[in-house]
């Protein structure tokens, strides 16, 4: 989701985050990584402000920002395997929705609508 809440706020908790919170982000860490926002102070950790619980029979972790989402979190799936060293969010995600960094390239929404079809003749269909 473009500006929708961070997977760390709604179903990756990082216990470690509240353990170690309010360090400074480890320097092995920062330098594999870099970061396109901080440029002169090292990172603080910071865990999420929101509570997490274990949810079904998985025991998915799921935020309390999320309490429908709690009930049903046993039919979800997730995909938890996409890495990018790309670090410019809209980037990254036209990256992660087309296989490229630049726009203009048909996305995820547009093949499996594609491939399924809408559902109305008179409409178009519902890409996401």
């Amino acid at each position: 989701m473009v500006g929708g809440p961070s997977h760390l706020d709604l179903f990756d908790y990082k216990s470690q985050l509240e353990r170690y919170a309010g360090q400074p982000m480890p320097d092995s860490y920062i330098g594999k990584i870099r970061f396109e926002q901080i440029q002169d102070s090292q990172p603080l950790l910071m865990p999420s402000p929101w509570k997490f619980l274990q949810c079904g029979q998985s025991g998915r972790y799921v935020s309390d920002l999320l309490p429908r989402t709690q009930k049903i979190i046993d039919e979800l799936s997730f995909l938890r395997t996409v890495a990018t060293e790309e670090s410019v969010h809209p980037h990254a995600e036209l990256l992660l929705l087309t296989g490229h960094r630049t726009a203009g390239r048909p996305s995820l929404g547009s093949w499996a609508l594609y491939g399924l079809g809408s559902e109305s003749q008179d409409l178009p269909g519902l890409s996401f």
